[in-house]
């Protein structure tokens, strides 16, 4: 009903143009001579692309592209990982690939490294035979990073940001994909200050993943660490129950149970003085039992050690400073900011 309404819009225009005495094309915009019956998933997806939340409807594809509702359905269910039909909705929604040779940073729009190895193109010959499967090649790469990341200009709101229970429980946590802070709890029940000595769980909020997960939950991030823990604790009202905890003076606090030493650590002494390489691209199949090696999400870490002495780890930014400096042969001097 709606495309006939546009057709006799369509007639009357021109018969208005008639009568003044302009030219009258034979075809009629929105007749069925003018209709595309055919359609090639590649133009479909680059159509969609700039549509808002990459989703337009049948009519809407109808009206301004003259494209065959039918014919647009059939390449929507013939290719099914790159296109979905809900209702009268088209979108395009290229299903996950982990294949992608691109650094999940990038990808989120937070990787600062200047020595992040990982990919930060998207154009390679690796990843351009990726992404033409999914027909989606010649997009420019603001648009395919929005794809992958699953964005659109309405994402859905994100719930209360979360402490990680698995990490304060001295157990560590082994997900790679943790949504949650790997920051001591006691840490921000007690509004940024950890009543235990001896405690070597993070305390630190400017390390890069504690930055990634507030920057992305819209927490503050360069205030002072009691108002960022406020603003944490006000966004999740959890988090200001008391850690469930007997209280022994007499006992002293027992260090870090886990066995295997990871660069977040205080110390950083291990059997063998070598990065564990399968810690950096995924997860070691040794972390539950004791890793010999250190443990990191960067392939460089530097320690410090006084006399002899336990090495200990220095922080992100300050061993990521260190390693730029020393891969420059015209830097003969480096000005670090000196250790809590």
């Amino acid at each position: 009903m709606t495309c006939l309404l546009m057709t006799v819009q369509e007639l009357r225009r021109l018969s208005r143009a008639g009568e003044a005495g302009q030219e009258v094309p034979r075809t009629l915009p929105g007749s069925l001579d003018n209709i595309n019956n055919w359609i090639l998933p590649t133009a479909l997806a680059e159509i969609l692309a700039y549509k808002p939340d990459f989703r337009t409807t049948l009519l809407t594809l109808f009206e301004e592209k003259y494209l065959n509702p039918d014919s647009v359905s059939k390449v929507v269910h013939a290719y099914d990982k790159t296109f979905r039909l809900n209702y009268e909705t088209v979108e395009l929604r290229p299903d996950e690939c982990s294949d992608l040779h691109l650094c999940q940073d990038y990808v989120d729009g937070s990787c600062n490294n200047d020595l992040c190895l990982l990919g930060h193109v998207c154009t390679t010959d690796h990843n351009s035979r990726i992404l033409q499967n999914y027909f989606v090649s010649t997009l420019p790469s603001e648009i395919l990073l929005m794809l992958i990341r699953g964005t659109s200009p309405c994402p859905q709101p994100l719930g209360p940001l979360d402490v990680c229970r698995n990490y304060n429980d001295f157990r560590g946590c082994g997900r790679r994909d943790c949504d949650a802070l790997h920051i001591c709890l006691s840490f921000v029940q007690g509004n940024a200050k950890c009543p235990y000595p001896s405690c070597t769980l993070i305390h630190d909020l400017t390390q890069p993943s504690v930055q990634k997960l507030l920057m992305k939950h819209g927490l503050p991030t360069n205030e002072a660490p009691i108002d960022i823990v406020k603003a944490l604790v006000c966004n999740n009202t959890t988090l200001r129950q008391p850690r469930q905890v007997v209280l022994l003076p007499q006992v002293p606090v027992p260090p870090h149970t886990s066995t295997t030493v990871w660069s977040h650590h205080l110390y950083g002494d291990v059997d063998i003085p070598e990065i564990c390489r399968v810690s950096v691209v995924g997860m070691c199949p040794n972390e539950g039992i004791g890793c010999p090696r250190l443990h990191s999400t960067e392939y460089t870490q530097w320690q410090v050690s006084e006399q002899g002495n336990s090495w200990m780890n220095l922080r992100a930014r300050q061993s990521q400073r260190l390693e730029q400096v020393f891969c420059d042969p015209a830097q003969r001097s480096v000005c670090l900011r000196p250790l809590p």
